[in-house]
């Protein structure tokens, strides 16, 4: 478990004070969110923003670790990374992809599960359809250290709702009622509950890398 204050509210200099439903947060988790949400949008006038559930098959009884999951999501953004670089100069998209995730162990699976919130540059990325993608690189990583082979279908989802529908919502820069839709719907992730069958030496949450020199900027 990671050791962090656990908040009700949460204030930043863009943000106004919000009160939640849930019983807490981790502060550590939320300062992540809020930090990567600043970047891109600095970085970008437009960003688009997906949530997504993964889960591991019933038939697998996943270990306690998150080897798994991090070989899934490092080939997925390396997927995206790479189309900047592509042969074909008419289908290369600068897409900055960038990622926080949370781990958690809900009463009722025998497995843990992951929330993923997913940022682009929605100047090249217009809407998410990259849910095949996902399941690609999801179904090789199960298979890469579980060997699974079985169905896929439904272990990655979207959350979808009043702020996020099928294909990702906006954020347009200096729009603080786009930023707090965006901030709110991430912050789930955050939430203490479900996390405490987390080991104490694995990683309960992480995020992509914002380069030092721009950390001082946002």
């Amino acid at each position: 478990m990671i050791h962090s204050s656990i908040v009700t509210t949460y204030k930043h200099p863009v943000l106004s004070q919000e009160k939640y439903k849930v019983k807490g947060y981790y502060k550590i988790i939320l300062d992540a969110i809020a930090g990567r949400l600043k970047y891109m949008l600095f970085k970008h006038s437009q960003v688009l923003y997906v949530r997504l559930d993964v889960t591991f098959p019933t038939a697998i009884n996943a270990s306690n670790d998150n080897e798994c999951f991090q070989s899934f999501i490092e080939q997925f953004i390396r997927y995206l990374k790479a189309q900047k670089n592509i042969n074909d100069r008419s289908k290369r998209r600068y897409y900055d992809p960038h990622y926080i995730w949370s781990r958690e162990h809900a009463d009722k699976s025998h497995n843990h599960h992951y929330h993923v919130f997913l940022l682009f540059n929605r100047n090249e990325m217009k809407y998410f359809r990259n849910l095949n993608i996902c399941n690609r690189y999801w179904t090789k990583s199960l298979y890469d250290f579980y060997g699974y082979q079985g169905k896929f279908k439904g272990l990655i989802h979207f959350c979808k709702n009043k702020i996020q529908q099928r294909n990702g919502a906006i954020i347009m820069r200096n729009n603080q009622g786009d930023f707090d839709s965006a901030f709110m719907l991430a912050s789930y992730i955050a939430k203490v509950a479900s996390k405490d069958k987390t080991p104490t030496n694995v990683n309960i949450f992480s995020a992509s890398r914002i380069p030092n020199q721009l950390k001082q900027e946002v």
